[in-house]
């Protein structure tokens, strides 16, 4: 995965918008399995911008436990970085 960097997106509604190759949001809610929470994790996570948020979607899922298993590693490995973090609607919020 590239995010785009350098390119321009106009519309009526918004004008010119100019990708910086950074987020402020990261939504992760790909496949549920470990593997894949982890990859697009890993893909994504170091384009989130300070006081940005990283959101694991079915953090607290009936079908299985890859998006609460990458999460807790992952807050655990990046304590240094994480500001905050609160669980609601299923989804884990963390503030990086």
């Amino acid at each position: 995965m590239q995010y785009p960097r350098g390119r321009v997106a106009t519309t009526e509604a918004f004008g010119r918008t100019a990708f910086t190759g950074k987020t402020a949001l990261l939504h992760n809610d790909c496949s549920h399995e470990e593997s894949a929470v982890a990859a697009d994790l890993q893909a994504w996570a170091d384009l989130v911008i300070e006081g940005g948020w990283i959101v694991f979607d079915d953090y607290e899922w009936p079908y299985g436990d890859g998006p609460w298993r990458v999460a807790d590693r992952y807050v655990g490995l990046h304590r240094d970085r994480v500001q905050r973090a609160f669980f609601s609607g299923g989804a884990l919020f963390v503030g990086v």
